[in-house]
C-alpha cells in the first residue's frame, strides 16, 4: 500500500473564490446540488453544464461557500482553463498536494493521482473544478474517499465520467433578474420604473452575465432612464455599434460556444437563427436549413447540446433573444444576404404547403423579412396576409 510522505504543517486549504454579494435566485439549483453533494455512500461529483454566462461558476462558488461546514477539512479550487488551453492535471495535482501538506511530490501523473487519494483519505475535502474539458483531464483529480465532494463546471457534459449527475443551468427566472438588477444598480432606481426594468431584463434574455452588463450601463448614465438604456440596447442587438465593448463582454460566451463547432455546425446555428418566427418544429428547420429531417433533427440536438438553442413543447426549437441576435448577425455577414434570403425562401414555401399549421404571426415575420418575394411564391402567400 503506498504510504503518503510525512506532511510539513499546512494550514486548512480555503481556496474558494469570493461568493458573489449579489448572488440571485437559483434556489431549486442550490437544493438540488446540495442534496447530491450530502451522499454520504461514495464520494459524491456533481456537474454543472449550459452555455456561458449562465453563472456556472458563480452557482459553483455559491453552493461550495453555503456547504463549507459540511468540509472543515478545506476546499480546493481550481480553473482547468479551456478547450484551447487546458489545464494539466499533473500541474494541478500538484498544487492541490502541496495545499494539503504534501512537500515531496512525485514526478508523473499516476504516481501524483495515487498519492493524492491517499493523502485525502478520511479527510473531508470539498473541491470545485471549474470549467472542465474532459475526462482525461478531470479523472486523476477526482477522490476515492467518500468524506469528499467534487463540482465540476464545463461547457457540455463529459460522457466520459459516467454516474455523474449533470445539471443543465438555463438564464434567471424574470423576478430573479429583475432583483439581480436592483441588487447592482440600486433598488430605489430599479423599481421606480419596474416595467421599463422589466423589459431591460427580458431584452437581456434573463441571462445573468447581460444583467451585470446592462446594470454597470446604468451606473455610468445616472441621469438616463432604463427606457434609454433598453433603446441603446435594442440598437446594439440589431448592429452593435454604440456599446461596442459591452457587446463583445455580451458576445463572448457565444463566440466561445461557436468556436467549439465545426464549420458545418456553426454555419447551421447562424442560419438558424435568420427567422423571425418563435420556433422551429424539425421540418421547417429542414426547409431552411436545406437537409433531410433526420439529419436535421441531429444538427438541431448537437445545437442544443451546445446550449445555443433551447428545446420547447413537441420537439420544437427556439433560441434566446440575445443568441439569435448574435448568430443573425454572423450568418449576415458571414453566409451573405442572399444566402439568407434562399434559405427565408424554402422555409416560406415549407410553411405555405407543409400539411403542419404555421402560426399567422410568424408567417407575417418570415414575409416580412424577405426582400424580394419571386412570383411563384407571391402567388402562393394567402390574400388575407401582405
Amino acid at each position: 500500500m503506498l504510504s503518503p510522505p510525512p506532511r510539513s504543517a499546512a494550514p486548512v486549504p480555503a481556496q474558494l473564490p469570493v461568493d458573489l454579494g449579489v448572488f440571485t435566485g437559483r434556489r431549486a439549483e442550490i437544493a438540488e446540488l446540495s442534496s447530491a453533494l450530502g451522499d454520504a455512500a461514495h464520494a459524491p461529483v456533481v456537474g454543472i453544464t449550459g452555455l456561458g454566462g449562465t453563472g456556472k461558476t458563480a452557482l459553483a462558488v455559491h453552493v461550495a461557500h453555503t456547504l463549507r461546514p459540511r468540509f472543515p477539512d478545506g476546499q480546493l479550487f481550481a480553473d482547468l482553463g479551456d478547450f484551447r488551453d487546458p489545464a494539466d492535471p499533473l500541474e494541478v495535482l500538484g498544487r492541490f498536494l502541496r495545499a494539503v501538506g504534501v512537500a515531496r511530490l512525485p514526478a508523473s501523473l499516476d504516481e501524483r493521482a495515487a498519492l493524492w487519494r491517499t493523502t485525502v483519505s478520511g479527510r473531508r475535502l470539498l473541491i470545485v473544478l471549474d470549467a472542465a474539458s474532459s475526462g482525461e483531464q478531470v479523472r486523476p483529480l477526482l477522490p476515492a474517499a467518500p468524506s469528499c465532494a467534487v463540482v465540476l463546471t464545463g461547457p457540455r457534459r463529459i460522457t466520459d465520467l459516467p454516474g455523474i449527475p449533470w445539471l443543465r443551468l438555463g438564464v434567471l427566472q424574470p423576478e430573479d433578474a429583475l432583483h439581480l438588477l436592483a441588487a447592482i444598480s440600486g433598488t430605489r432606481r430599479v423599481f421606480a420604473e419596474r416595467e421599463a426594468a422589466r423589459r431591460l431584463v427580458q431584452a437581456c434574455s434573463y441571462q445573468p452575465l447581460s444583467v451585470h452588463v446592462a446594470a454597470a450601463r446604468l451606473d455610468a448614465r445616472p441621469s438616463w432612464t432604463i427606457d434609454q438604456i433598453l433603446a441603446q440596447l435594442h440598437d446594439d442587438l440589431r448592429r452593435p455599434v454604440v456599446m461596442h465593448e459591452d457587446c463583445k463582454i455580451v458576445d463572448k460566451p457565444f463566440r466561445e460556444a461557436q468556436a467549439r463547432m465545426d464549420t458545418f455546425h456553426r454555419n447551421a446555428f447562424h442560419l438558424a437563427a435568420v427567422p423571425d418566427c418563435g420556433r422551429l418544429d424539425a421540418e421547417m428547420a429542414a426547409a431552411l436549413l436545406d437537409l433531410p429531417v433526420d439529419e436535421v433533427t441531429a444538427v438541431m440536438e448537437a445545437l442544443v447540446d451546445a446550449h445555443v438553442v433551447e428545446t420547447g413543447e413537441n420537439g420544437a426549437y427556439h433560441f434566446l433573444g440575445l443568441v439569435k441576435a448574435f448568430a443573425r448577425r454572423q450568418a449576415l455577414d458571414g453566409l451573405g444576404h442572399e444566402h439568407c434570403q434562399q434559405a427565408l425562401h424554402r422555409l416560406l414555401r415549407h410553411c405555405l404547403t407543409s400539411r403542419n399549421v404555421v402560426g399567422e404571426e410568424d408567417l407575417r415575420a418570415i414575409l416580412d423579412q424577405i426582400t424580394d418575394l419571386p412570383d411563384a411564391l407571391a402567388d402562393m402567400v394567402p390574400l388575407s396576409l401582405p
